[in-house]
């Protein structure tokens, strides 16, 4: 099984499904792909070893961000995609003024209005009401570190620079999907 499996490269395609074995199923008019995993985008630190141009979403990375209305924590742990859930909605935890969100979505290719809606939804509902601002603010924090990331990559061996600058350009570009707000999660 395994040379055969050897033959499906990663790309835009249907998900690889394991139920009773390795299923995959699908149109495929020139070579057989599968995405790797819901998050893709970021298969570079999953251990995939490649930064691919097929990302349809953005996540942020980890931080800590204080302002006069409490500490915001974004954590990087995966989204959860499962039956009646929305990977993309992280799990809020709030702990007197720190809110803590499991993972926040930055960009959707496909559905643009997406993760500013859903930021805003998550923000509405435990009472902050800077949601706007702070967005705008976590984008920025998060396109600096990409481009910190693509600058340091510099002084690295090729592969490795070629990799991370990939990997960097990518992301931006799947974190400029974010156009409007949409009501809906």
């Amino acid at each position: 099984m395994a040379p055969i499996i050897d033959l499906v490269n990663h790309g835009l395609g249907p998900s690889l499904q394991g139920a009773d074995g390795i299923l995959l199923q699908g149109l495929f008019p020139n070579e057989i792909v599968t995405r790797y995993g819901p998050t893709d985008p970021l298969g570079i630190f999953n251990g995939w070893g490649f930064a691919s141009s097929c990302e349809v979403f953005a996540l942020s990375i980890g931080f800590r961000l204080k302002s006069a209305s409490g500490s915001l924590v974004i954590g990087r742990r995966d989204p959860v995609f499962a039956p009646g859930r929305n990977g993309f909605v992280p799990e809020v935890t709030v702990t007197g003024d720190e809110i803590t969100l499991s993972h926040l979505l930055l960009g959707h290719r496909r559905f643009p209005k997406l993760p500013r809606g859903i930021f805003y939804r998550l923000m509405c509902d435990v009472g902050r009401d800077d949601a706007e601002a702070t967005f705008d603010l976590l984008q920025h924090i998060n396109r600096t570190a990409l481009h910190q990331l693509a600058s340091a990559a510099e002084g690295a061996v090729p592969r490795l620079r070629h990799l991370v600058r990939s990997l960097a350009g990518y992301q931006l570009e799947a974190m400029s999907y974010n156009i409007g707000a949409s009501e809906t999660m």
